[in-house]
């Protein structure tokens, strides 16, 4: 399956949300360049099924089960690599994206040879399976994150690429996966890894929309999350000493 972008989904326990990621991964003004590859970490849940009745209607979705649980990292890892995209981007089974925000977020990067990722603005919502089709009055009471334009001293300082930015695929071959020892942090680790050698960019749009599970792992590891983000930057700024 060749197509231009590849959304990798993992999925865990969050059968719940399945049917709104899929429809909001398959609205995408680009579905017909878009492939969308699920990873099921061994779930207690009935995200099988589900995904299994997609793909009887879509033949752009792809699904891998794992015979035991793995980490986010693990299965992000295993879905790089049967990905046939051109492009990259995350997408958590909670959080959404505006329908037209894989192909403003690719334009970037075809017209941008040089960048390596592209990020949004974000939206944050208390509300499970929120849409970003959702009303005027819905809408109002979301929390808008705008953030800054990319900087490496910036992005050293914190995450600043949200959940769901866009990437080259190749980046892989050349700087390998992501770090599988970190629980939380280690797409914040590649994002790094990647701006040592290649600029990133901020998109000023808000085109996802993050939704503030108790649950997620950043939330509910945030001692975690904390000292992985110490260690990282630790390690990044270090490195740039020596250079």
């Amino acid at each position: 399956m060749n197509k231009k972008i590849s959304a990798i989904v993992s999925t865990r326990n969050s059968a719940r949300f399945v049917s709104g990621c899929l429809d909001n991964l398959l609205e995408q003004t680009v579905a017909d360049d878009l492939e969308v590859i699920v990873i099921d970490s061994a779930s207690e849940e009935n995200e099988q099924a589900i995904v299994s009745d997609y793909m009887k209607k879509f033949s752009n979705i792809r699904y891998h089960r794992t015979p035991q649980p793995e980490s986010l990292y693990t299965s992000w890892n295993r879905a790089v690599k049967m990905a046939s995209g051109r492009y990259i981007v995350s997408a958590n089974t909670d959080d959404r994206s505006r329908p037209d925000a894989f192909e403003l977020m690719a334009d970037v990067l075809d017209h941008n040879l040089k960048a390596a990722l592209v990020y949004s603005d974000v939206y944050f919502t208390n509300t499970a399976n929120d849409s970003m089709n959702s009303s005027k009055e819905k809408k109002e009471h979301w929390e808008s994150c705008r953030v800054p334009d990319y900087s490496h001293k910036e992005l050293l300082l914190r995450a600043v690429c949200g959940p769901r930015p866009m990437w080259r695929r190749n980046l892989h071959d050349e700087l390998g996966f992501f770090d599988e020892s970190y629980l939380v942090a280690g797409d914040y680790e590649f994002w790094l890894r990647i701006a040592e050698r290649y600029p990133l960019l901020h998109l000023p749009e808000f085109l996802c929309l993050y939704y503030l599970d108790e649950n997620c792992l950043c939330l509910k590891h945030q001692d975690a999350l904390q000292a992985e983000h110490r260690k990282i930057r630790k390690k990044y700024l270090n490195r740039g000493e020596r250079s």
